[in-house]
């Protein structure tokens, strides 16, 4: 089985500066989604997950329904959650508190 250490190559600074910080307008180039070139986190060539279309397809809808049914708030009188992630299988959130509102 091949592993490719992912987040050595997609938290580099000189490929992508401040990798830490959330910025998703670094993937916005005149008004257009613009993925780097060394941006892979299914892998490349033959050792690309095979879940790839099917993770997107579905983490998509999922977060799309979400926000058509619901308003997400911080919780009041608690701080705003941290950006920092936890090591694991896959990187996360720390956990945190929430208050969801249903638009329905």
């Amino acid at each position: 089985m091949v592993v490719s250490n992912f987040p050595n190559i997609l938290m580099d600074p000189e490929l992508f500066p401040e990798p830490y910080g959330f910025k998703p307008e670094r993937f916005i180039v005149d008004g257009k989604l613009s993925l780097p070139d060394t941006f892979f986190p299914f892998g490349i060539s033959k050792h690309r997950c095979m879940g790839d279309v099917l993770a997107k397809c579905n983490m998509f809808m999922f977060i799309t329904t979400m926000l058509q049914r619901f308003t997400f708030l911080p919780c009041p009188g608690e701080p705003l959650p941290s950006l920092d992630h936890v090591d694991g299988a896959t990187a996360s959130a720390a956990p945190f508190n929430t208050l969801v509102i249903s638009r329905m």
